[in-house]
C-alpha cells in the first residue's frame, strides 16, 4: 500500500493550495470525507465535509463512473491512479481536472485513508482537444481529397465526396445534390451513402428548407423533428421513414447559395453534429466546389466532344438489297472522354464498302480528326482506282494531322459473295458460319500494313475469301476485345466463341447486340467501341 507521511492537514492543505492543488480525503474506516477549500473551489461546492459523494456531484456522468471506481479500489493499489474527468459548470461550461488517487494513513491506527489531489487542466485539454480536431480535420480532408483524385467524371466524384465525408463526420447517412450537365441543359443528379440507392428517391429541386437562415453556411439542426426540414431531406432523395427516425442533420452548401448542389448528413442521435463537425463540413463543402466545378466542366466538355463525334458518324443506316447490315456505336464506360473510333457503309453499286477505323486519342482533337480522316476515306475509295490508292493518301493525310489511325475495309459483292479485306494495322475481321458454332478470321494479327500516320508509306494487300449466304462479317474495334491486364488474344478467341454462339438470334442487329452484351459481361469497356456486320441473304 501506497502511504503518505503524517502531516497535519493544515500544512498538507496550505503546501498543495499554493500550488492549486485541491485535497479531498476519505476514511474508510469511518466513512467520513474531508476536502480542502481549492478542492472546494475548483467543484463548486460548498463548507469542507459531507458525505463522500458530495464534491463529485457536478462530475459529468460519463466521467463519474471512473472516479467512483478509482476511490473504491485505491486501497488495492500498488501505485497511485491517475484520473481525467469533466465537471459541468452552471453556465454551462466544461472544466476538466486531472487527479491522483492514492492511499495514505488514516486517523485510526492500521486504518486507511484515501486521498485525490485535483488540479484545473482546462486550458491544456482544451489545447490538446483543439489540436485533436485540427488533426482530424486534416486527416478528414485528406481521405476526401484521396477520395475526389480517385473518381473520374462527375457521377464518380460526387459518389466518392458523399461517401468519405460520411465516414468522417460519422453521419448515419448522406446525399449529395449537384447540378449534372445534360443533352438538355442540365438536371439534378445524386450521390448517396449509407442507405441503399434504390431506396433513396430522386432530387425534386434544391430549394434551401424555409426558416433556416445562413443559405452560404453550414447549419446544424440539433432536432429535425422540429427544425422544418424533413420535407427538404426527402425532397432531396432520403426516403421519408429514414427521415421519420432522424435525430439530427448537417446541411452543406457547395457554391455560393447552394448554386452547384448541397450535401446533407443525419444521424438518429438528438443533437449529434457539434461546432466542430460544422467547421469540417465548411471544409469539406469548400473541397467539394472545387471538385465538383471541375468534374463540372469536365463533363461539360465531354458531352461537347460526344456531340461532335455522334454528327460526324453516320446518321442513317444504309439500305442495300441483298444484304442486311447492321451499325453500332458504343461508348467508353471507365471514365474516358471520347474516342475516335468510327465506321461506315458505302453504296459502290452491286458492291458495298464496309469500313471501321480508330483514331489515336481521345476529345474533341480525336473526333475532329477521326472526321476528317472518315470523310477522306469515303471520298477516296469512291474515286480512286483501286483501296491501295485510297489508302495510300489517307496515309498522308494522317501524317499532316500528326496522328495515327487503324483502319479496316472490306468490299463485297453483293451477288457473288466475293469479299475483299484491306487492313492497317487493324485487327482482323471474322465470319461466323450461318449455321452457328464456328468463325474464322480473316488473316492474322500481323497481316496487313501498318498503322496509318506511322511513316511514310504504306503498303497494304488484300486478303480475299468469299462470304456465303447467311454467313454473318463482322468488323469491329479493339475495345470490343481489349480488357486490361491480359493478352490480346484472350480478346479475340473470346469474341469469336461469343460470336459463333449469338447466330441463333435470327435478326442481325439482334445478334450483334448479343454479342456485345455477353462480351460486356466478362468485363467492362474501357474504350468506345464501333461495330459493322453483314449478312448476305
Amino acid at each position: 500500500m501506497h502511504t503518505l507521511p503524517a502531516v497535519t492537514p493544515d500544512v498538507l492543505y496550505a503546501a498543495l493550495a499554493a500550488g492549486r492543488v485541491g485535497v479531498w480525503t476519505l476514511d474508510t474506516s469511518t466513512g467520513c470525507s474531508e476536502w480542502s477549500e481549492a478542492m472546494a473551489r475548483l467543484h463548486g461546492v460548498d463548507g469542507l465535509c459531507g458525505a463522500a459523494g458530495d464534491v463529485f456531484e457536478a462530475v459529468e456522468s460519463c466521467d463519474r463512473a471512473a472516479i467512483d471506481e478509482a476511490v473504491a479500489h485505491a486501497p488495492d493499489l500498488d501505485e497511485p491512479l491517475a484520473v481525467e474527468y469533466r465537471l459541468l459548470l452552471p453556465d454551462g461550461r466544461t472544466r476538466w481536472l486531472s487527479a491522483i488517487v492514492c492511499t495514505a494513513t488514516g486517523a485510526q491506527p492500521d486504518s486507511v485513508a484515501v486521498c485525490v489531489f485535483a488540479t484545473d487542466v482546462t486550458e491544456r485539454k482544451e489545447h490538446d482537444l483543439a489540436a485533436a480536431r485540427r488533426r482530424t480535420s486534416i486527416e478528414g480532408l485528406h481521405w476526401v481529397n484521396r477520395a475526389i483524385i480517385a473518381g473520374q467524371g462527375l457521377g464518380d466524384t460526387a459518389d466518392a465526396l458523399v461517401h468519405s465525408a460520411s465516414d468522417v463526420l460519422g453521419a448515419t447517412a448522406g446525399i449529395l445534390v449537384y447540378a449534372a450537365p445534360d443533352d438538355n441543359g442540365g438536371s439534378l443528379a445524386r450521390a448517396v451513402a449509407g442507405i441503399p440507392e434504390s431506396d433513396a428517391g430522386a432530387p425534386r429541386r434544391l430549394d434551401w428548407p424555409e426558416g433556416i437562415v445562413g443559405v452560404d453556411d453550414v447549419i446544424t439542426v440539433d432536432d429535425v423533428s422540429s427544425a422544418g426540414v424533413g420535407d427538404f431531406l426527402v425532397s432531396v432523395g432520403f426516403p421519408p421513414e429514414t427521415v421519420r427516425a432522424c435525430g439530427s442533420a448537417l446541411l452543406v452548401p457547395i457554391g455560393s447559395a447552394a448554386r452547384l448542389g448541397a450535401m446533407c448528413f443525419i444521424r438518429e442521435d438528438v443533437g449529434y453534429f457539434s461546432t466542430h463537425d460544422a467547421e469540417l463540413a465548411s471544409a469539406i463543402g469548400s473541397t467539394a466546389k472545387a471538385a465538383i466545378e471541375s468534374a463540372q466542366r469536365y463533363e461539360e466538355q465531354r458531352l461537347a466532344a460526344r456531340t461532335f463525334q455522334q454528327h460526324l458518324l453516320p446518321q442513317h443506316d444504309v439500305e442495300i438489297a441483298g444484304v442486311e447490315l447492321c451499325t453500332k456505336y458504343h461508348p467508353g464506360r471507365d471514365g474516358l472522354d471520347v474516342g475516335g473510333d468510327w465506321f461506315d457503309v458505302i453504296d459502290l453499286g452491286g458492291r458495298i464498302g464496309l469500313a471501321v477505323g480508330d483514331v489515336c486519342g481521345h476529345g474533341l482533337v480525336a473526333a475532329a480528326h477521326m472526321g476528317q480522316l472518315r470523310y477522306s476515306f469515303r471520298a477516296l475509295v469512291r474515286a480512286s482506282s483501286t483501296p491501295e490508292k485510297a489508302f495510300g493518301v489517307l496515309n498522308r493525310i494522317a501524317l499532316d494531322l500528326h496522328t495515327t489511325a487503324t483502319v479496316a475495309y472490306v468490299e463485297l459483292d453483293v451477288h457473288t459473295g466475293a469479299c475483299a479485306i484491306w487492313r492497317c494495322g487493324h485487327l482482323p475481321p471474322v465470319i461466323a458460319s450461318a449455321g452457328g458454332g464456328t468463325a474464322r478470321w480473316l488473316g492474322e494479327l500481323g497481316d496487313g500494313g501498318p498503322m496509318l500516320g506511322f511513316v511514310d508509306d504504306v503498303t497494304c494487300r488484300p486478303i480475299r475469301t468469299n462470304l456465303d449466304r447467311g454467313d454473318v462479317l463482322l468488323l469491329y474495334t479493339d475495345g470490343l476485345v481489349e480488357r486490361r491486364g491480359e493478352l490480346i488474344d484472350d480478346g479475340l478467341d473470346r469474341l469469336a466463341a461469343a460470336l459463333a454462339d449469338s447466330l441463333p438470334i435470327e435478326v442481325l442487329d439482334d445478334r450483334c447486340g448479343a454479342l456485345y452484351q455477353a462480351l460486356a459481361r466478362m468485363g467492362p469497356d474501357a474504350d468506345d467501341i464501333a461495330m459493322v456486320a453483314a449478312r448476305r441473304h
